[in-house]
């Protein structure tokens, strides 16, 4: 995602970066200290050896790493509806 970073004296172009590994995804939106609480349709998961890399479209793709106990558990699919939710902190702004 580009965005507008500014200090004092100019405006720049930059990136927002969010690990997934520090999104959560849950079925609904859940009440927690991560504040960032957005609502997307699953687009595709990805299978690695250890864990699934789900793409979410929130208004813009986002990636989301979870294990494959939590797939299985949470029963999420392609073209569903899921909640993603990160603290503050993780974001991290690139100039």
């Amino acid at each position: 995602m580009e965005i507008n970073v500014s200090n004092k004296d100019e405006i720049t172009k930059g990136k927002i970066i969010i690990r997934g590994e520090e999104i959560i995804i849950s079925n609904e939106r859940i009440e927690s200290s991560a504040t960032n609480n957005f609502k997307g349709k699953i687009k595709q998961i990805i299978p690695y050896l250890t864990n699934h890399e789900i793409i979410i479209d929130i208004g813009v793709d986002l990636s989301v790493v979870i294990s494959d106990e939590s797939l299985q558990k949470f029963k999420f699919k392609e073209n569903s509806e899921a909640w993603v939710s990160f603290k503050a902190t993780a974001i991290k702004v690139i100039p």
